[in-house]
């Protein structure tokens, strides 16, 4: 991804005209808002993309399927199609 030891955002796609479009269309009011925010969509995206299967969800986030359990529960997710 990267010649130099530090990925940074344009190693990974990001312009800068669409890192500022994103921040600016968060609507938050602090950094643990956005933190919040980023995570939810994270979370859900990952859920969705293996049709509820937790274990692959929380492969790919690089957290341990109890932490995405008690991730679910703290973004209020368990509406989700979830499967065990």
């Amino acid at each position: 991804m990267s010649e130099a030891s530090i990925i940074e955002p344009h190693n990974l796609g990001f312009t800068e005209s669409l890192i500022r479009e994103n921040v600016a269309t968060l609507e938050v009011a602090t950094l643990r808002q956005a933190r919040d925010k980023v995570e939810k969509e994270m979370i859900i995206s990952a859920i969705q993309k293996y049709g509820g299967n937790i274990a692959r969800a929380a492969e790919e986030l690089g957290v341990s399927r109890p932490t995405l359990y008690d991730l679910i529960k703290k973004h209020d997710l368990s509406d989700l199609s979830i499967k065990s």
